[in-house]
């Protein structure tokens, strides 16, 4: 294919390896460039300078020597001078074969001319001695002639120095000059890379994009597919038999069959999207069909329970029994509450049938109402109905008897025992009041939001008041009420009446369940955004189990005391209204902490 995706990604993946094989050649070069100056003036200017001041040590010596020699006439001097003639030639023989440099063959045949000199002068120093003569008149020659082969050697020095210090700086720009053009030709690599890219990749995914489009609207059932393509290559072909495959499909959806099959796609996401359980069984009772739910609670999945009896996955045989009833010829339906998972679930199990035109039985519904929370809700109801009927029962039971006894005043002779009754039946009649009332105030919090009447004031003030309502009783049980404030407290916006149940419903519970001669420890303190308030008693304390439910309306655990379990139900429906939390920390047997935490929206 001519424009295949895969010429087209030839042809990118090519230009991007010419364009690197271009920078690779010339970074080549450039290193290769390099490595010749390094080495040129490592063979020649470094070796040169080496075999220079090699001679410079030579001719020294040499000059030393015949100096030495005119002051002592040591032979072993003359034999100094005369040997290192041949190491003077063996470096200017190196230093010849490096010569690099313009002007440098110049200077070595001067070196030479220059060294024949001084060395012919230090021979005849030897001759004239050995004849008799003085010699004395030689050393300003010596010097002279040693001055000239000085400076010239010298001058070969400094000219393989600064020609090694020029070779030097100049690979050290090659190598900044190589940095550079490595550095820009990436960036255009990279910028190359990134726009050839983008180009090619969006001229190459977007038809790949609205093919995924596409894909997602036939999810949701729209079948139409009319983009245009103008390629040739693989993708074109996929687009071409997408939209026949797309043009096919909305036939089909237009059909009568299509439309069957659309209605029934609704009604299977409609079963499937159930919140109870659901199973669909052939007359054989044979699964046809099962919903999420059902799979979620029974923990299995359709497609391994397709074709399989009910009893092979769910083997109850009171439900059998009950679906049996379904191949009844009169059966119209029936429902059945059942429990399951070891009663920790109750359905309200109901079955239906599927009847053909000839109202044979074509399948048969059953679906499984869960009721679990209604039977918990209606077993609270029922405890709460006995123990309010108990409560009731009980100081209605004490007034009656005492109006008897007071019926009958015959019987009752003592004054102080008719006020003993007397005063009996009003302390009955007021708890009885009391319980009615709690429950008339939970009510009202429950259906009416608006019912707190909200003002500004200082909390401290409400707990005050409440402690001296529960002095006389907390006396009388030589119990102690510590009250503290911590720091300064502000004015928050609450209503005064309803807080005041909470604090009375605390305190008076951890005086109920404190031990007597113990105390119990009020604190108010605030942070930066609430105000704490914390009641402590020692008393019995709440057994881990029950620590959770204590706040559930109706619960009174293994409280045998008098109450209806309405107290701390209501404190923290109150609590809440205040956009607070109220929660409990306790150990059994070491007492119970409180704490009731309130914003601070709207405080000054």
């Amino acid at each position: 294919m001519k424009n295949s995706l895969r010429v087209k990604f030839k042809i990118l993946i090519t230009l991007l390896i010419s364009v690197n094989a271009v920078i690779v050649i010339i970074s080549l070069y450039n290193f290769f460039y390099i490595k010749d100056s390094i080495n040129s003036f490592y063979k020649y200017n470094f070796d040169s300078i080496n075999a220079v001041k090699n001679m410079q040590d030579i001719t020294e010596n040499q000059h030393f020597a015949l100096l030495n020699y005119i002051s002592t006439k040591n032979e072993t001097y003359k034999n100094n001078f005369l040997d290192l003639d041949k190491n003077f030639y063996d470096n200017y023989a190196i230093q010849l074969d490096r010569t690099s440099e313009n002007g440098e063959l110049d200077l070595n045949n001067q070196t030479k001319a220059l060294y024949i000199k001084f060395f012919n002068t230090g021979k005849t120093t030897f001759d004239s001695y050995d004849k008799g003569n003085s010699i004395s008149g030689y050393y300003n020659e010596i010097q002279n002639k040693y001055n000239e082969l000085k400076q010239n050697l010298d001058a070969i020095y400094e000219l393989n120095n600064n020609a090694m210090k020029v070779k030097i700086l100049n690979s050290q720009e090659k190598i900044i000059l190589s940095s550079k053009f490595l550095f820009i030709s990436s960036l255009i690599v990279l910028f190359l890379s990134i726009l050839l890219s983008n180009k090619y990749l969006d001229k190459l995914l977007l038809p790949l994009v609205n093919l995924q489009n596409a894909i997602r609207g036939f999810k949701d059932g729209n079948f139409s597919f009319n983009r245009p393509i103008n390629s040739e290559d693989e993708i074109g072909e996929i687009y071409k038999e997408f939209h026949n495959m797309s043009k096919r499909i909305k036939e089909f959806k237009d059909s009568t069959l299509g439309q069957l099959m659309e209605e029934k796609n609704k009604s299977l996401s409609i079963v499937k999207s159930i919140s109870n359980p659901l199973i669909v069984l052939d007359n054989n009772f044979k699964c046809i069909l099962i919903n999420d739910a059902c799979e979620d609670f029974f923990k299995f999945r359709e497609a391994s329970l397709i074709g399989q009896h009910i009893l092979d996955f769910i083997t109850d045989g009171d439900l059998f029994d009950f679906i049996s009833k379904a191949k009844e010829v009169n059966f119209s339906g029936a429902s059945k509450v059942m429990n399951f998972h070891k009663d920790s679930h109750s359905f309200n199990v109901s079955v239906s049938t599927i009847k053909n035109r000839d109202s044979n039985l074509n399948g048969i519904i059953v679906y499984f109402q869960d009721i679990t929370e209604l039977k918990k809700l209606d077993k609270l109801k029922q405890d709460f109905i006995s123990t309010l009927s108990h409560e009731l029962k009980t100081p209605l039971t004490s007034i009656m008897m005492g109006s008897s006894m007071l019926e009958e005043s015959v019987i009752i002779e003592n004054a102080d025992e008719r006020y003993r009754i007397i005063n009996t039946i009003q302390e009955d009649a007021e708890n009885l009041l009391n319980m009615i009332d709690n429950f008339l105030k939970l009510t009202q919090l429950e259906t009416d939001q608006n019912y707190l009447n909200f003002e500004i004031a200082d909390i401290s003030d409400i707990i005050k008041n409440s402690i001296k309502n529960f002095c006389t009783i907390s006396h009388a049980r030589n119990i102690i009420l510590n009250f503290e404030r911590i720091g300064a407290l502000p004015m928050i916006s609450i209503d005064k009446e309803k807080f005041s149940w909470v604090v009375n419903n605390l305190i008076s519970n951890s005086i109920k369940y404190s031990l007597d001669n113990k105390q119990v420890f009020i604190s108010l303190y605030s942070d930066d955004k609430s105000i704490i308030l914390t009641v402590q008693d020692q008393g019995i304390g709440i057994s881990k189990s029950q620590i959770d439910k204590i706040f559930d309306k109706f619960y009174r655990g293994n409280d045998t005391s008098n109450g209806t379990g309405l107290g701390l139900p209501l404190s923290k429906q109150i609590v809440e209204l205040h956009n607070g939390t109220i929660t409990c920390n306790s150990v059994y047997g070491s007492g119970s902490i409180f704490k009731v935490t309130l914003p601070i929206i709207g405080g000054i």
